[in-house]
């Protein structure tokens, strides 16, 4: 009986450090972040759409149409302001929040715009 190479083992295992290096990694980012406000869990429009799919919120590239839908979503959710506070608050890089996109949001703290006014730039 033959042994296997150990170049398959070897292959596993780097992929398996460089994934448990991205999971500890991933873990002290979240760890950072401040926990979302209650209301947004139980009030927020995304929670709870009959009409999007979870996924339309963090869309893959860009600002397609179901970004675009995500968005309309956000104009009318009572916590929109709360939700954009939190994620601007956060730094959360990713998704729509709030009503806004990441670049949206990359430009609000890069300007002069008074925070009681984040919400109404892209309404």
């Amino acid at each position: 009986m033959t042994r296997p190479s150990a170049e398959p083992t070897s292959t596993r295992t780097t992929a398996k450090s460089r994934y448990m290096a991205l999971a500890r990694e991933l873990a002290r980012a979240w760890a950072d972040t401040p926990p979302a406000p209650r209301e947004l869990y139980q009030e927020g429009h995304c929670r709870s759409h009959p009409s999007l799919p979870p996924e339309a919120w963090f869309p893959a590239q860009g600002l397609g149409e179901i970004a675009r839908q995500a968005r309309q979503v956000c104009r009318s959710c009572p916590v929109r302001d709360i939700c954009l506070a939190w994620a601007l608050e956060a730094q959360i890089a990713d998704g729509i929040w709030g009503g806004t996109s990441p670049t949206d949001r990359k430009w609000i703290t890069s300007s002069d715009i008074p925070a009681y006014l984040h919400s109404e730039a892209f309404a």
